[in-house]
């Protein structure tokens, strides 16, 4: 095994290998999340076309973009978290390239940063797949803009060629979006140090030939800042120099550097110590924590053998020449000015910079290069060994391999929510009428969307035909509330809220209020039942606030097109043998009074004799029993969620007496519901 040699050859095969344990292995599992729903439906809705109007006041360049992958790829969620994962193999790909030809000498180290940059456990977005898939083919065009630039220099009888294609890229990447702004401002210490290679030249020379050769790439780059900064200038966020907030600029000025140092600390350092943060949950004997530790360990031992005998071209081992301090001290200082250029587009307008997976981790992919340069140089640096380096870089991208694993399978169970959710209202709902907002709560399942995000989702499930309008809308109650968007929570309020090209017109007249307590079954709040129920203990307050204002007749109970899932869109589709098919879809038979559907539905879901979490859950069922004539079976039931008290005594109690007290009322006297509700009534204690 020690004579044993791998062909360089076989690096871009390592690198797809790589990025395929920390990110392909569950994507036939994921679907889409966040903006990805409303890119894809807008492309179903309106067509590629509608895309610069979409990205007009935000990043007009990328719409192009857009137009040539959405008709590729489709609208399936599997298509592109392959297209995602290609993408960041594409970008890895790039990075090494271009890093080669600035150092053709130092393979070994440039390797290293190319695997620490693949699997950066700081930006944790990777399954976000439509919007960030294009984000890493901008980066992937932006570094090989950096190496045609090399190129240019090294081969100089093609330099025309090289700096047109290398111009090219450079402004297709900065003017797609400002993401890797920094870059330009690493481009050239880059060039400078390609330069300073030939000892031939004087120093004057070099500095002559390095202001001819950036002058046309520094154009380029104020070009792109005057038209981001005075013509397009700042349709979405605002400076932060217009947000001192009466501090004054010099307490605008403390906070911002404050900023700046927590997040280059924060994406410089504290994200690689992320990966750590499985090895305590190994107690836990978690299925997905298992087997992120064997993929760890897997892929750590992998890539130690690998680059233990892969031929590098470039120096010999750093221990045996007197270069290796120098070159480390130099990856260093490139990745700690990188990190304080990486920040740049989003502390200028006051954006947070974290590594959080449901916020702003979206602005960790700024920082994986500079970050990436900054490990690897403190690796080559502190560690003498070649052995010991290459066993430190294949421990720390096997943890990351690990700690991706486990992001994805986050990512799998928000897939899995967000088809609970909608196919609970699917059952509930199989109709809704045009129109129709849907107010609910931010659910505590991770469903790791904005309303938006599933207001797209909402009006693919619910719009059956041609054309396509924004027909729903769904609000988080408190969110819209404090922004404005909902006026109220009274009926008759118009509702009106620009969508990117489109626009939803309804009114609080035409609402669902939905009721998502998971890992409760979701309820369609009914006036008629709810409001002189108590209040749950979980239930928030601007749900019970919100009861008023649903109105049930928005739903259509029996529509010629009932609401699917459609099966390209997810692959997790909760099966009609479970307790909240048969809860929903006695919630609809008791809106329709068809109360013998409620008994048939009540006979088939407890032969499984379920475990229910919750007394709301039996309410139905106890009613379609005793309005069906089954008095005796809804008296059992009623008696039997007062022994289970899920809720507490005092709740289940009112509850129940609540449900039997507004029976016994809607009976006419002479009816045996109306005397065999008191009787209930008594044997509940009800007061």
């Amino acid at each position: 095994m020690k004579t044993l040699q791998l062909r360089s050859w076989t690096l871009p095969l390592v690198f797809l290998g790589v990025c395929t344990l920390a990110f392909g292995l569950l994507i036939p599992w994921l679907g889409f999340y966040q903006d990805d729903w409303y890119q894809v439906w807008f492309r179903r809705a309106f067509g590629v076309g509608v895309f610069p109007e979409y990205y007009s006041g935000e990043r007009p360049f990328i719409a192009g973009i857009y137009m040539l992958t959405m008709p590729v790829i489709g609208n399936y969620p599997l298509n592109w978290q392959i297209f995602g994962l290609f993408s960041r193999w594409v970008s890895v790909l790039a990075v090494f390239w271009s890093l080669r030809l600035v150092w053709p000498r130092y393979t070994r180290q440039v390797v290293w940063i190319a695997l620490l940059f693949a699997v950066f456990p700081g930006f944790r977005q990777q399954f976000a797949s439509v919007i960030y898939s294009h984000y890493f083919i901008q980066l992937a065009v932006q570094m090989a803009s950096i190496g045609l630039m090399v190129l240019a220099v090294r081969r100089p009888r093609k330099y025309w060629v090289y700096t047109g294609l290398s111009l090219l890229t450079q402004f297709f990447g900065l003017f797609t979006s400002e993401y890797f702004f920094g870059l330009e401002i690493l481009r050239p210490v880059f060039l400078w140090l390609v330069l300073s290679e030939d000892s031939s030249i004087s120093r004057r020379e070099r500095a002559r030939k390095f202001i001819l050769t950036w002058i046309p790439y520094l154009s380029i780059m104020l070009l792109f800042l005057v038209w981001r900064i005075f013509i397009f200038k700042f349709p979405t966020y605002q400076p932060v120099i217009y947000q001192n907030e009466g501090t004054g600029y010099l307490g605008l000025s403390a906070r911002l550097a404050q900023t700046i140092l927590q997040d280059v600390l924060e994406m410089g350092v504290l994200a690689w110590g992320l990966t750590l943060k499985i090895l305590p949950t190994v107690a836990s004997g978690q299925p997905a924590v298992v087997v992120a530790l064997i993929l760890a360990a897997a892929s750590g031992l992998a890539l130690y053998f690998y680059l233990s005998h892969v031929q590098l071209s470039g120096l010999p081992d750093p221990e045996h020449t007197g270069l290796h301090p120098p070159f480390a001290v130099r990856l260093i200082l490139i990745g700690v000015i990188g990190l304080f250029v990486s920040g740049l587009p989003f502390w200028f307008v006051g954006l947070p910079v974290d590594t959080e997976i449901q916020s702003g981790s979206r602005f960790a992919i700024s920082f994986i290069l500079a970050s990436s340069f900054l490990v690897a140089g403190l690796i080559d640096l502190v560690l003498r060994r070649t052995w010991i380096k290459n066993l430190a870089v294949a421990c720390l991208v096997g943890l990351c391999v690990g700690f991706h694993f486990t992001d994805a399978n986050f990512y799998r169970q928000v897939h899995r929510s967000q088809a609970t959710f909608f196919q609970q209202l699917a059952w509930r709902a199989p109709g809704i009428q045009p129109g129709t907002l849907i107010l609910t709560n931010t659910s505590t399942e991770p469903l790791l969307n904005g309303d938006n995000s599933l207001t797209a989702a909402l009006n693919w499930i619910y719009e059956k035909t041609p054309p396509y309008t924004l027909d729903y809308m769904l609000f988080y109650i408190p969110s819209r509330i404090t922004s404005g968007n909902l006026p109220g929570l009274t009926p008759g309020l118009p509702v009106v809220k620009d969508f990117r090209t489109t626009q939803f017109t309804g009114s609080t007249s035409h609402a669902l209020v939905v009721y998502y307590p998971s890992p409760h079954c979701l309820r369609v709040l009914d006036p008629q039942v709810d409001q002189g129920m108590p209040r749950p203990l979980d239930m928030p307050r601007e749900m019970k606030d919100a009861v008023g204002i649903s109105n049930l007749e928005q739903i259509i109970p029996d529509p010629a097109l009932p609401a699917t899932l459609p099966e390209a869109l997810f692959k997790y589709r909760p099966p009609e043998n479970t307790w909240c098919y048969y809860y929903e879809k006695a919630e609809l038979a008791r809106q329709e009074e068809n109360w013998q559907e409620i008994a048939d539905l009540g006979d088939q879901a407890f032969i499984e004799n379920w475990k229910l979490d919750s007394s709301w859950e039996l309410l139905p069922f106890i009613e379609g029993y005793a309005r069906a004539g089954h008095l005796e079976r809804a008296r059992q039931l009623s008696l039997e969620a007062q022994r289970k008290k899920p809720e507490g005594k005092q709740l289940t109690d009112e509850l129940l007496c609540s449900t039997w007290t507004r029976m016994g009322q809607d009976a006419a006297p002479e009816n045996d519901l109306a005397s065999f509700a008191t009787e209930v009534k008594k044997e509940l204690d009800c007061r």
